[in-house]
């Protein structure tokens, strides 16, 4: 299957979003202003490229527009900052730090020169973090549950790294596919779109009505 098929036929994983004031402003703000010297808000500069890196590799440039190109590391930066609930932010950090230990661990690059890092080195990461079988993905999030319960209970709680790695891996996947479903190119160029809806129709074939494609969420 193409990168653009799977793309638009994913729909939202994350409960949390939902298309805010705060969050359209941030989409308009990180489309209409392209940012030379990108200065992130919830990373380091080496820290953001590291992060930059990562949504590239699972939003490579191909046939669409990539994560680069669609400025999305820049959106998603300021929506941990801005718009992301506070527990789920902090447990977002939580889970980018245990990123860049493994990619430490990996390359021996030190904090300063996690941009150096190279596609070669963090796809078997990235790779390896979100291997986990259905079961796995429900123990994980058992335990997430727990540790989050405990920490707004004032309990002292202890989130293994590789539990943290997988929850930030597994978020940032989900981010960036709706942050690339959200984007305005994407919705009027990929997706199926009107640009004034409210035609409704019952039970269609979605091939014959669009082509297969998903409809655009922008």
């Amino acid at each position: 299957m193409q990168r653009r098929d799977a793309l638009r036929n994913i729909g939202l994983s994350l409960g949390y979003i939902a298309a805010t004031p705060t969050i359209i402003s941030l989409l308009n703000s990180c489309t209409e202003e392209k940012e030379p010297d990108w200065m992130p808000a919830s990373f380091s500069k080496a820290d953001g490229e590291l992060f930059a890196k990562t949504l590239e590799i699972i939003l490579p440039e191909t046939d669409t527009p990539g994560a680069r190109t669609l400025d999305i590391p820049q959106f998603l930066d300021q929506f941990v900052a801005e718009a992301m609930p506070e527990k789920q932010a902090m447990l977002y950090t939580e889970g980018f730090n245990a990123y860049k230990n493994k990619v430490m661990e990996v390359t021996g690059l030190d904090a300063e020169e996690l941009h150096k890092a190279k596609t070669t080195d963090l796809e078997p990461i990235i790779a390896e973090t979100l291997k986990k079988s259905k079961d796995e993905e429900v123990e994980i999030y058992k335990v997430i549950s727990t540790y989050q319960k405990s920490i707004e209970d004032g309990t002292d709680a202890k989130l293994a790294e590789g539990t943290a790695l997988y929850a930030f891996m597994n978020d940032t996947r989900s981010l960036a596919i709706w942050a690339f479903k959200a984007n305005e190119y994407i919705g009027e160029q990929v997706l199926a779109y009107e640009s004034i809806p409210g035609r409704q129709a019952g039970c269609v074939d979605l091939q014959e009505t669009t082509g297969g494609k998903a409809w655009s969420l922008s």
